[in-house]
């Protein structure tokens, strides 16, 4: 619908007189469209009408150049300013200006664009004046611009800022283009007036003498200000560099000797080495014309600081000619000889060297030999005489020097002898001068250009022994940066800086270098291990992140590499410090359960009880006591599964720690378990077996007391069980209660259905306890022998009935009990052994000597170990 009404919209837009309300659709559906052609459409139709807002011009402006059409642009921003200049609009007015400016320049229209930026300054204020002052004049000094309306607006600036560089050079020189004279002078003077700084203030009258030099005749008005110029700071180099130049081409020998004069005094104090050369050459040269003695002065005053350059050497030696003093010609051939090569070194040295040989000065031959050797190390006869003055004489630190220089020759022609001339120099001066840093400094040189191992194992010693271990390092790292990633020399110089770093107590750095070489070479993992070691017990105090990163890091190397045991020792390590880690003590469970380390397993599970909450704590003590239990301690989960079971209350800690009561012996706990589960249980059949095992267990640790109400208990529910009655009747008999142990036996006795059982036998066993309980011996026998006829292989009822009856002197009874003893087919109290024993006791008694004799012997048979039977027999008399 929009596409329908555009075309309408347009045609009622153009006709002259259309309402705001025509314009307003035209303009919602124009934006509406999304196409700049129909937006740009409106927007000059609205440009043309009355009623248009400085924002819509704006807009249709920016949309005309942003599409390219500046001819559809131009119109708008003019009636833009005009409207913004008669309504006072200044920021409107400003910014069509700039932007009529902005394109004239951009269409290569400079005059225009200036006309409009000065259009713009008029509409501007302040720091934005000023700004496009700048601008403007800027845009005025370029070729085709107006020189005048720069020089005019950089006036205009000066006046607020007179110490601006930024205002007062462009300034000169739009001065200088416009050949200006009067101005260029004026405003000179202005700034020496204004600028403080002398630097400054010389660099302006550099700029001045270098405007009258370009001018005819001006010549002499240049030197009297660059002569200002060095009046005011003697030391200003351009400014003599200029007035030498100007007096070097006038031929005013005169002033130039004495500006050059004063341009070596000003090089002289501040050690200017190149200045001294050339200033010297040049003054030398002009005073060698008139006065030679002022010139060898010259000369030999620069030759005293510059001791090496070949020009002033040359130069004096010239001068001084060969009848010169030989002392002094001596001392400058040397000079020169410093800075000779070759076949040129050569001649010189050995020249030297006669002639100090005639005068036998020994030093002084052994410094020409020197050097001719470094001017020239192809010279063989020269370096062979050297070398074995040095070594003969025991100058070792010369000798290091030479040979450093020696390798230098040898390094193409012969590398491992240069590389054994360096490390034998290096030796020597780490090791008998005492200057490594020396060595190292030289070696660092050598290896930079030959990274050979052998050197760079002997440039580390040497910065070690200096103590410079950072230097070690840093020139360690750029060769490891140079060689190619997982290469044999990089690995080896990762490996060289970790030694180094552990050295210095940087642990962690090293186990990083060298977990990049044990990436490339698994063999490397000792060195790993140790570095990761020391990194952690380096971070132990202070950085836990760092402590536990390289402890767990040790742990999978060494897994990884199928070391458990040391992997374990690591992680028990670790933990001794943070016995906290969960992941760590789960670990440690792990990995001493592979080793069937029980003790080891119980601890980590005992300490992830301590720290756990929740399943995981069930988790952690349950597997507490599978460890305990594998290692034959169950006793040891004790404590902490009955702390967990009373903070998580739960079936299967219950059962399990009743299983752990049980082995361990521990019936009082177990039966407080048991009858507490008796209380909860719904099932009768259920909580009969619960009261009934919980009283048994009482009975068993001697409560009879504590054991009756589960007892009486089970007994109500089941009054014909004879395992309930027999323990009823223990529990009651244990308490004192005798008289109902007996009544409860009378009654089981007289209702038991079979007259020989072991049941029967029990409660008759029970009978006798009650009779020994109320001092009736005779009774109790009585009811022990009915008991052992009622149940022979009672062995319990034997071995009582036997030493109650040989007590009571009954021995036909006793033997019965000792042969049912001897025949039974469980084992009792009561040994075999001991049985046939007792019966030769017996015989002996009733001095049946030979049957005593056997029946001992029968107990020597069946236990050799018995040491009463033994005993026994010596009594009879046999051996």
């Amino acid at each position: 619908r929009a596409s329908l009404a555009l075309p309408v919209l347009k045609q009622l837009a153009e006709v002259e007189g259309a309402s705001e309300e025509v314009f307003a659709f035209y303009e919602e559906v124009a934006r509406g469209s999304a196409d700049d052609a129909i937006l740009l459409d409106f927007f000059v139709l609205r440009s043309q009408r009355e009623g248009v807002t400085f924002e819509q011009l704006r807009e249709g402006a920016e949309k005309a150049i942003a599409v390219g059409r500046f001819d559809v642009a131009r119109p708008m921003l003019e009636s833009l300013a005009e409207r913004a200049e008669l309504e006072g609009a200044r920021d409107e007015a400003r910014w069509a200006y700039r932007r009529l400016a902005d394109q004239r320049e951009s269409e290569g229209d400079l005059v225009g664009a200036i006309e409009w930026l000065r259009r713009a300054l008029g509409a501007a204020e302040g720091d934005e004046r000023r700004e496009m002052q700048r601008d403007l004049a800027e845009m005025a000094r370029r070729p085709g611009g107006d020189l005048q309306i720069a020089a005019e607006l950089y006036r205009e600036l000066l006046a607020d800022s007179p110490a601006d560089p930024e205002i007062y050079h462009p300034l000169l020189e739009v001065l200088a283009a416009l050949d200006d004279d009067a101005a260029h002078a004026d405003l000179v003077a202005q700034l020496l007036e204004a600028l403080l700084d002398v630097e400054a203030r010389n660099e302006i009258r550099v700029i001045r003498a270098r405007y009258l030099l370009g001018k005819p005749d001006r010549q002499y008005d240049a030197v009297e200000v660059l002569k200002d110029a060095l009046d005011d700071q003697p030391d200003h180099a351009a400014a003599a560099e200029l007035l030498g130049k100007i007096y070097e081409e006038s031929g005013y020998d005169e002033e130039l000797v004495e500006l050059l004069r004063r341009k070596l005094d000003v090089a002289y104090d501040a050690q200017d080495r190149e200045v001294i050369v050339t200033a010297t050459l040049k003054l030398g040269a002009l005073l060698e014309k008139v006065d030679r003695e002022d010139a060898l002065e010259t000369y030999r005053r620069a030759v005293d600081v510059v001791t090496d350059d070949r020009g002033l050497i040359e130069a004096l030696l010239t001068l001084l000619g060969e009848d010169g003093d030989e002392d002094e010609r001596t001392h400058l051939t040397e000079l020169l000889l410093g800075v000779s090569t070759g076949d040129e070194a050569s001649a010189l040295a050995r020249k030297l060297i006669a002639a100090h040989e005639a005068r036998d000065d020994q030093e002084a031959v052994l410094r020409a030999l020197d050097l001719g050797f470094r001017g020239n190390p192809a010279d063989d006869e020269l370096r062979e005489r050297l070398e074995a003055h040095y070594r003969e004489s025991g100058l070792r630190e010369a000798l290091a020097s030479f040979l450093f220089v020696d390798a230098g020759r040898l390094a193409e022609s012969s590398p491992e002898a240069a590389l054994e001339r360096v490390v034998e120099a290096a030796t020597i001066l780490r090791e008998e001068v005492g200057k490594p840093e020396e060595a190292a400094r030289k070696l660092r040189d050598v290896v930079a250009a030959r990274p050979n191992p052998a050197l760079v194992d002997e440039m580390v010693r040497c910065y070690e022994a200096a103590g410079q271990h950072g230097e070690a390092l840093e020139q360690i790292g750029h060769l490891i940066e140079a060689e190619a990633e997982g290469s044999a020399r990089r690995i080896e110089l990762l490996r060289l800086r970790a030694r180094l770093l552990r050295g210095l107590g940087q642990a962690g750095a090293a186990a990083a270098d060298l977990e990049q070489a044990y990436a490339a070479s698994p063999a490397v993992i000792d060195e790993l291990a140790e570095a990761l070691a020391e990194a952690r017990d380096q971070a132990s105090v202070g950085d836990d992140a760092a402590f536990r990163a390289h402890a767990m890091r040790l742990v999978d190397l060494l897994e990884g590499a199928g070391r458990e045991l040391e992997a374990r020792d690591a992680l028990a390590h670790y933990l001794s410090i943070q016995p906290s880690d969960v992941e760590a003590l789960h670990r440690l469970r792990v990995a001493d359960g592979k080793t069937q380390n029980w003790p080891g397993v119980a601890w980590a599970c005992e300490r992830l009880v301590e720290i756990s909450t929740g399943e995981a704590q069930i988790e952690a003590v349950l597997a507490l006591c599978d460890a305990c239990d594998n290692a034959g301690s169950p006793g040891d989960a004790r404590s902490a599964l009955e702390s967990v079971l009373a903070a998580q209350p739960s079936a299967i800690l219950r059962d399990r720690l009743k299983s752990l009561y049980e082995a361990s012996g521990a019936h009082r706990e177990l039966a407080e378990i048991l009858l507490a589960e008796a209380a909860e249980a719904e099932d009768e059949a259920q909580r009969f077996e619960l009261f009934r095992h919980a009283g048994e267990l009482l009975v068993g640790i001697g409560e009879g007391e504590a054991a009756l109400p589960a007892l009486e208990a089970a007994y109500a529910m089941q009054p014909d069980d004879h395992r309930t009655v027999v323990a009823l009747v223990d529990a009651r008999t244990l308490a004192g209660l005798h008289a109902e142990a007996g009544a409860l036996l009378e009654q089981a006795i007289e209702n038991h259905p079979k007259r020989r059982s072991p049941e029967l036998s029990q409660l008759q066993h029970r009978m006798a306890r009650l009779a020994g309980a109320a001092g009736d011996r005779k009774l109790e026998m009585d009811w022990l022998n009915q008991a052992l006829l009622t149940d022979k292989q009672n062995v319990y009822v034997a071995a009582e009935l036997a030493e109650l009856s040989m007590e009571l002197g009954e021995y036909e009874i006793a033997l019965e009990a000792l042969r049912a003893i001897t025949i039974a087919k469980t084992d009792g109290p009561m040994s075999r052994a001991m049985a046939f024993l007792l019966q030769a006791k017996i015989a002996q008694e009733r001095g049946e000597g030979r049957r005593a004799l056997l029946w001992a012997r029968k107990a020597r048979t069946e236990d050799p170990d018995l040491q009463e039977a033994a005993d026994f027999l010596k009594e009879l008399g046999e051996p």
